[in-house]
């Protein structure tokens, strides 16, 4: 296409893929025949293929600059790969483009292994090998797949301790501030009850009476919260992953959770109220 494309470029060789579980899209891995002596040949993921081919990138042609080249060099795409987040996941996918081993080599590389084996016992077997290919190549850094993304995910990991840490400690605050507003509302109640009893009602009919009352108070403070929600969600938006601005299912959750809170609050109070003697309040008055 005679286009020079800016991304990424990882020199890999043709069981890259399969040891890192990456899917392949469209095309073919890289091969033994994709030598120096072959021509230029590259594996593009999704997002260069949408951004500089419109996503029918495979047997198309891009010119990028190679290692020791002044020249731009004409590259075919022979294959299409699924996006990877090699930034973290909090970043944006960039394009990437995959060149075989053998047509540009590196002074260092990272060695990527796929076993069943302990981890351990694999890395002495992995320094081992390497020292019989060459005794003067240095082996370090080794570690398993699960650390690099303990590690990378570290700080998220403690940022989302400490909002749900927060989290059930606002569960615990609204708890008790709804037990309070209920209570101190039932109590200002009382000789109302009283008198709804005396006239016949039953305490049943009068538990039913508040907690329906209670529960339009509960509703209209669930509409104005998810209706805040809705609006400043945004905010948290670049701090979650795998959650979407306006995410139906975590708001219903978190509704039907406060509301449950809610519920609990004010049945207490009204259960308790209705058990009071009621005679001894209206002589009280």
């Amino acid at each position: 296409m005679g286009q020079r494309p800016e991304a990424c470029a990882i020199s890999i060789t043709g069981e890259y893929f399969t040891a890192t579980g990456t899917g392949f899209l469209q095309g073919r891995a890289f091969t033994q025949a994709d030598d120096t002596a072959a021509l230029p040949v590259a594996i593009v993921n999704q997002a260069f293929a949408r951004k500089y081919l419109n996503g029918d990138a495979l047997d198309k042609e891009f010119r990028i600059k190679l290692n020791g080249h002044n020249m731009f060099t004409p590259i075919t795409v022979v294959g299409i790969v699924e996006d990877v987040h090699y930034g973290g996941l909090e970043a944006d996918i960039q394009p990437v483009i995959y060149l075989p081993f053998d047509q540009v080599p590196e002074r260092e590389l990272d060695i990527v292994l796929r076993s069943s084996l302990e981890p351990v016992s694999l890395a002495a077997a992995m320094r081992k090998a390497v020292i019989d290919t060459d005794p003067l190549q240095p082996l370090f850094d080794v570690a398993p797949m699960e650390s690099r993304l303990s590690q990378s995910l570290a700080e998220r990991r403690l940022l989302m301790l400490l909002i749900a840490a927060f989290a059930v400690l606002a569960m615990i605050l609204a708890g008790v501030g709804v037990y309070g507003v209920f209570s101190y509302w039932v109590s200002h109640r009382r000789q109302e009850m009283a008198i709804r009893l005396a006239l016949g009602s039953s305490r049943p009919e009068l538990l039913r009476l508040i907690v329906l009352q209670a529960m339009r108070l509960i509703l209209t403070g669930g509409v104005i919260g998810i209706a805040g929600a809705w609006f400043l969600d945004r905010l948290l938006a670049s701090m979650l992953v795998g959650v979407n601005v306006h995410d139906p299912i975590s708001l219903s959750l978190a509704w039907s959770l406060m509301t449950l809170i809610a519920l609990t609050g004010s049945c207490v109070p009204a259960r308790n109220a209705a058990r009071t003697n009621m005679t001894s309040v209206l002589h009280s008055e």
